[in-house]
């Protein structure tokens, strides 16, 4: 019989019999944790496995022509060559993908130049001018609007009111050749209409289709008869008849004041001016150099000559300095030629609708020079989205050949995670017969192999021949978007049938999740279960070590009473 000593705690002897109970009574518990790990692993598995499918249908995506990410195109990339001084720039290009391959020469007769005016030296930069008076900046005060020309697109113009935070609009006119140009269309739902500055640009604008007074640069619905708020100074009334076409529009911008009080220092005129919200397209900005004020155009060009006056109310005007020479300071506009075509444009830089697909920007050391601008094609854009199909193929197969691998050290055989399921070895090849058979029906490619993208003898894909693929595409274009869509097509649909909304691995991870959950509400039963049966041993051997301790102290009892009548005798 152990030495029991407590009634509130189980003795050693006790506790070692409670846990080999226990241990036997937890072999289902350790069993089902054993299932919910296993299918946690093959989850792991399945998820690894359907993120690495997805890569693959990205990479898919941009060689399918029906794609929004098609990248299997030629693009275009521009070099600059044969500058007629050494170390000029002359021009820089981007060029789009519709860029027409060939050489341009330029040749620069003349930057675009903002114009600029000088006042006369002044007494002061920091102390006060003393002079009053009033800069009218883009207007005298008073908007007005006019048609040129009558038109039955539009009835009639006017001025109107400009919103707050918005900047007016600029003054333009015909006979100045900065005159709006308001463009209709037949749209497929009816008549559109948008608004154009005397530089080309499309003006924005209050946006009808929106209620919050945001501005639009986009084409906007039109009604007959409508009366249009541009909420920036000018309101159109259209015509009732409709029709497509061009309208040339004056308007007069109200403008800005900025006044000039006795105490402004120099560096308080300008920062005046250039504080205020002066209408878009003739607006100017103020700077000090030395003791003078330069007023110069925000944008270059001709249409963008400044509109300002200074009126003195006392203490005398600004004065104007000389120019260093004739027309230094006067407004001029790019003009240059490209293979002998003569073009104007209003800025040096951004220059569209020149050389079709391409975006000019004339340097700064641009003038009485030339060069010839190169347009090339380049594949480098098509070439990556193959290689990195290639490359993400390659890894797909690696992952199946690693998770389906049985594998033997000495005895025992160790099955990967997919091993047990044939679909995965099916998955494998029809993929890699997806990239190797032949397609009757593409055109003039019947297999990738003769647009140089091959598999070597380890199964793994590679562009093997990127001059082959280059000629090709450059070449034949419709016949190697062909053989890629068939292509594609095919392992796109192999891919879809396990990541698809209904795919297999889709529905495998719902049912391992349904049959996770079911375990794990096994186990947390299970072990309320143990709980409740280890307290209730604990309770059964402490009433059965209590009643040992009870007999102990009985027969401790007896003993001691029978020892003392043996003494008596």
């Amino acid at each position: 019989m152990p030495d029991v000593s407590s009634t509130t705690t189980l003795s050693s002897y006790f506790t070692n019999l409670v846990n080999s109970l226990m241990t036997i009574e937890r072999q289902p518990l350790t069993r089902l944790i054993q299932q919910r790990d296993a299918l946690s692993v093959q989850r792991g598995v399945y998820l690894d496995l359907r993120s690495q499918l997805s890569d693959l249908k990205q990479q898919v995506q941009a060689l399918r022509s029906a794609s929004p990410f098609f990248a299997l195109e030629s693009g275009r990339s521009v070099s600059v060559t044969e500058p007629s001084v050494g170390g000029a720039t002359v021009v820089g290009a981007s060029a789009g993908a519709t860029a027409v391959v060939g050489d341009y020469r330029i040749l620069v007769n003349q930057l675009a130049r903002a114009e600029q005016w000088v006042s006369a030296e002044q007494a002061a930069v920091d102390r006060p001018l003393g002079k009053r008076g009033v800069f009218y900046l883009g207007g005298t005060g008073v908007a007005a609007a006019a048609l040129p020309s009558s038109s039955p697109i539009v009835a009639s113009v006017s001025a109107g009111s400009v919103d707050s935070g918005l900047r007016e609009l600029g003054s333009g006119s015909q006979a100045e050749g900065t005159a709006y140009v308001l463009e209709v269309r037949q749209g497929d739902s009816g008549y559109e209409f948008r608004l154009r500055a005397a530089d080309g640009g499309v003006v924005s604008i209050y946006d009808k289709a929106k209620a919050d007074g945001s501005l639009t640069s986009d084409w906007q619905a039109l009604s007959p008869g409508e009366v249009y708020d541009t909420h920036r100074g000018l309101v159109i009334t259209f015509g009732e008849s409709l029709e497509a076409g061009t309208v040339a529009i004056d308007y007069q911008a109200a403008g800005v004041a900025v006044n000039v009080v006795e105490r402004d220092t120099l560096a308080d005129v300008v920062n005046k001016i250039n504080a205020a919200v002066q209408p878009e397209g003739r607006d100017v900005v103020a700077s000090m150099v030395g003791a003078r004020l330069v007023l110069t155009a925000r944008q270059t060009g001709v249409v963008h000559r400044m509109l300002y006056q200074y009126v003195a109310e006392a203490g005398g005007d600004w004065g104007e300095a000389t120019p260093p020479e004739p027309g230094a300071w006067q407004a001029r506009d790019a003009q240059f030629t490209v293979n002998g075509i003569s073009f104007t444009r209003a800025q040096n830089t951004n220059l569209t609708g020149v050389i079709y697909g391409v975006v000019l920007n004339l340097a700064a050391d641009a003038e009485g020079k030339s060069a010839t601008l190169r347009v090339t094609a380049d594949f480098s854009r098509a070439r990556s989205a193959v290689e990195a199909f290639a490359s993400k193929f390659n890894a797909v197969l690696a992952y199946l050949e690693d998770k389906m691998t049985i594998t033997k050290q000495g005895d025992t055989y160790t099955r990967g995670a997919l091993a047990n399921d044939t679909v995965f070895s099916e998955l494998r090849f029809r993929l890699l017969s997806a990239v190797m058979q032949r397609y009757e029906g593409t055109g003039l490619y019947k297999s990738l192999s003769e647009v140089g993208l091959t598999l070597n003898e380890s199964l793994r894909l590679s562009l093997t021949d990127a001059a082959r693929f280059e000629s090709a595409l450059r070449e034949n274009p419709q016949a190697v978007v062909a053989i890629f869509d068939a292509v594609m097509n095919a392992v796109d649909g192999e891919l879809e049938r396990f990541i698809g909304g209904s795919g297999y691995l889709t529905q495998s991870v719902g049912l391992l999740d349904r049959q996770m959950s079911d375990l794990g509400s096994d186990i947390t039963r299970f072990q309320s279960y143990l709980a409740d049966r280890e307290a209730m041993l604990t309770q059964q051997y402490a009433q059965i070590q209590a009643q040992l301790i009870s007999l102990s102290y009985a027969q401790q009892t007896w003993a001691s009473i029978y020892g003392s009548v043996n003494r008596l005798f």
